[in-house]
């Protein structure tokens, strides 16, 4: 229902034109926090009246300016926290390597939340460098990330908030997963150019050759 009205082009030309009307020498400022929001894909537009089955056919509520803030996702979550908001909430965070997903799931985590990175199962599982992946256990780190998924799919266990990370190139894959766990997705829209700087930069073991191909098979099967 309320996933219909937020892909609806209604709701997307007003949060568009809410973006540029609140925006303050080009930045927008979050209405929970009062702080800069440094980037587009972290702005959440918050009903104060909480939208239902009912109401989302309401204008007046639903598309009315003076019932929607722009906030941090992190500022959300709290909110949402706040007014005892306890529906589990799934969020798929993707983007080209190097765009910073991992980064900026880490600055919106709280105590309790689920992260599923396959990087970090990896180097759970193997003990080794991060990106180390010896092909001997990928039956075991797929086997894991697996029964995490279905976890979520069934949302079990008592978490609130539940971030994937990955680059999840493909679109119809992507979607399909988006459709099979009730999440919302979170696009990191790096540009090429940075994350090929980025790489260049880190110093984390991982190859740079690999990596380079990797970058550039997103963007190659993205369009970019």
């Amino acid at each position: 229902m309320n996933d219909n009205f937020y892909s609806s082009k209604k709701w997307c030309a007003l949060i568009t034109a809410l973006k540029l009307e609140r925006a303050k020498d080009g930045i927008v400022y979050c209405e929970h926090c009062g702080k800069p929001i440094e980037h587009n894909y972290d702005i959440i537009a918050h009903h104060i009246i909480q939208l239902t089955a009912t109401n989302v056919k309401d204008a007046n509520i639903a598309l009315n300016p003076n019932n929607i803030m722009l906030v941090h996702h992190r500022c959300h979550n709290l909110i949402h926290g706040r007014i005892g908001y306890v529906k589990p909430v799934v969020y798929i965070v993707y983007g080209a390597p190097c765009s910073g997903k991992s980064t900026y799931v880490q600055s919106q985590l709280h105590e309790g939340d689920l992260l599923i990175d396959i990087d970090r199962l990896w180097w759970a599982v193997s003990g080794l460098d991060m990106y180390a992946k010896p092909g001997r256990l990928t039956t075991n780190v797929m086997g894991l990330y697996n029964k995490l998924i279905d976890d979520v799919r069934m949302r079990n266990g008592k978490w609130q908030c539940c971030y994937i990370v990955g680059g999840f190139k493909n679109k119809i894959q992507r979607e399909r997963l988006t459709d099979k766990l009730g999440a919302k997705l979170i696009f990191i829209d790096t540009p090429k150019a940075e994350c090929l700087y980025r790489l260049e930069h880190c110093r984390d073991g991982r190859s740079k050759a690999d990596w380079r191909r990797y970058i550039d098979e997103w963007f190659a099967f993205n369009g970019g």
